[in-house]
């Protein structure tokens, strides 16, 4: 797979998120279970997201296919009322690789893994730390620019993949 990656200066994004440690067979479960979660956080809060949801990875064990992530909205506030499973997180500013995936989630892993193959054919290294097959990203996000609930046909879904460039 060929992808034309783009280079953007992107701010600092807040958000709304739930903690996910899982084997990443379990994310396309996960993750909308916590997207609910959120949304019912939301309503009773009467807050609102400043953007489509997000998948943040932080950590990725090659050696057992754990993740861990935050699943997320973006908030334009300083702080969010207390919950127990949910908390304020925040995406550091800086200059992001980006590409877009079009097309059901199942494919996503195959343009990821371009963008991964991409930074070591061009020298661009990404901000992150590795030890052992297990990698800590200090930004690797899924942006669901185009997604359920609004719309359910997966051929129209649209993704933002943004990892962070050392």
């Amino acid at each position: 797979m060929t992808i034309e990656p783009e280079i953007k200066e992107k701010p600092a994004l807040s958000y709304a998120g739930v903690r996910i440690r899982i084997n990443r067979e379990g994310l396309a479960q996960a993750v909308p279970e916590a997207i609910s979660r959120l949304s019912e956080y939301f309503n009773r809060h009467r807050l609102s997201a400043s953007g489509p949801a997000l998948v943040r990875y932080f950590v990725v064990n090659y050696n057992n296919e754990e993740v861990e992530v935050d699943s997320g909205f973006p908030v334009e506030l300083p702080s969010i009322p207390a919950d127990e499973r949910i908390h304020y997180g925040q995406l550091p500013a800086g200059t992001y690789a980006t590409v877009r995936h079009e097309g059901p989630y199942d494919s996503l892993v195959d343009t990821t893994a371009a963008l991964l193959e991409w930074s070591k054919e061009t020298d661009h290294p990404w901000r992150v730390s590795s030890e052992d097959n297990v990698t800590w990203w200090a930004a690797r996000v899924e942006h669901y620019l185009v997604a359920p609930p609004q719309v359910t046909e997966p051929s129209r879904w649209v993704t933002e993949v943004a990892i962070l460039l050392r």
